[in-house]
């Protein structure tokens, strides 16, 4: 039986017929950058290849380009089989009656290169089942990709399936980080019991006050320039750029991408203002918001409402997580009470694996266009008033 193996830049796959395992894999010679911290024994997974037949397909991630790797390979059960290379060159060492040993390489990549380990520089395996195995085996906080305009709403899309949201490092998008915490990413876990969104007086008084309701997706690519000039104004600076503001109002255009973009806006009725949003985006029972915004600094707690809003109606919709990316300091007032926390970066791609391809109750879009969350939505607001729309 041969045990074809692939290499690539950072990562290597073997294919064999029969179920196999690796059991280490290390460097050869002296290195002195951070490891891959995939765990082993990495077992092999089941796939049906292009000619229907099955096979089995382990890969190690997180490798170093142009690198020699001494690796161990264990036949899985009472196999008579035995493993040979496919290659033909480097000839496997058995060292036990089920154990294969040999040396492979790893092919070189361009100079210049930003941490070449953690780039993705082949699309191609974002479409891949077994991706999340590459962001557990990742040694940093960030990978990074370049993104061009050649189907750039589909990569985008698979991005975010993949739990990557892409940060754009100049004005053009060009190359983007891509943030995958080792702590974790924090998180509202929705998964317990029902919170109490409506607990604080003031949030409670201004929800039944009849001022205030909610927009879904008004007008996409001006909520995204608001929220581009509350970054700028407060911060000097953004990574939601022009072109980026393109691409998501072009990706919520598009009905036939698995995901839903949303921006939702707390709006003041009697002026038809947004005074607070919410902008991000849903994959089957998973929701990441990318920026929150508020336009006007109030003791009446704008963005506290829009975050209770929302909460309450993922929560109500099915939803088991709100994916908050990186922690800031006001999210500690939701750890506790409404289930703000880390999930650990092992669970977090565990759970979002499970639930990125199970639909909710409701979509969270529709459940507050229909009025049926904390707030009455502002189409129902302009039939009753005729109330005029104001930017």
């Amino acid at each position: 039986m041969d045990v074809c193996g692939l290499s690539h830049a950072n990562c290597i796959d073997f294919v064999a017929s029969v179920p196999f395992s690796i059991s280490s894999c290390s460097a050869s010679g002296w290195v002195c950058d951070e490891p891959s911290q995939q765990q082993f024994p990495v077992s092999a997974k089941q796939l049906i290849d292009e000619e229907e037949k099955v096979k089995y397909r382990a890969t190690l991630w997180a490798l170093f380009p142009n690198r020699s790797y001494d690796i161990c390979l264990t036949l899985n059960g009472d196999s008579d089989e035995h493993l040979s290379d496919a290659r033909g060159t480097s000839p496997l060492i058995r060292s036990e009656s089920t154990k294969y040993c040999f040396s492979y390489n790893t092919l070189p990549l361009g100079c210049g290169i930003r941490d070449p380990v953690s780039f993705i520089y082949d699309a191609t395996i974002l479409c891949r089942s077994d991706f999340l195995d590459c962001l557990l085996a990742q040694p940093k906080d960030y990978m990074f990709i370049y993104l061009s305009k050649h189907c750039l709403k589909e990569l985008i899309a698979r991005l975010f399936y993949q739990t990557l949201f892409p940060l754009p490092l100049s004005q053009s998008l060009g190359l983007c980080s891509l943030p995958n915490y080792r702590q974790g990413r924090y998180c509202l876990d929705l998964e317990r019991e029902e919170y109490p969104w409506l607990r604080n007086k003031k949030v409670k008084r201004l929800v039944s006050s009849g001022l205030y309701s909610v927009a879904v997706n008004r007008d996409l690519s001006n909520s995204l320039r608001t929220a581009q000039e509350y970054h700028l104004q407060r911060c000097g600076s953004t990574w939601l750029n022009d072109n980026f503001i393109e691409a998501l109002t072009d990706m919520g255009d598009d009905k036939q991408l698995n995901v839903g973009i949303l921006a939702v806006e707390l709006i003041e009725e009697s002026t038809g203002t947004a005074v607070a949003g919410c902008l991000g985006f849903g994959i089957g029972s998973v929701f990441h918001d990318f920026t929150m915004f508020t336009c006007q600094r109030t003791t009446e707690s704008y963005g506290t409402i829009i975050t209770k809003v929302m909460g309450a109606a993922l929560q109500a919709c099915g939803y088991n997580m709100w994916y908050w990316g990186d922690k800031i300091e006001y999210m500690k007032q939701y750890e506790g009470s409404y289930g703000a926390r880390f999930l650990g970066r092992e669970e977090f791609l565990r759970r979002w694996a499970l639930y990125r391809d199970k639909k909710p109750k409701y979509f969270v879009g529709d459940f507050l266009r229909a009025g049926k969350g904390l707030l009455r939505s502002w189409s129902a607001a302009l039939s009753d008033s005729n109330a005029v729309v104001r930017c």
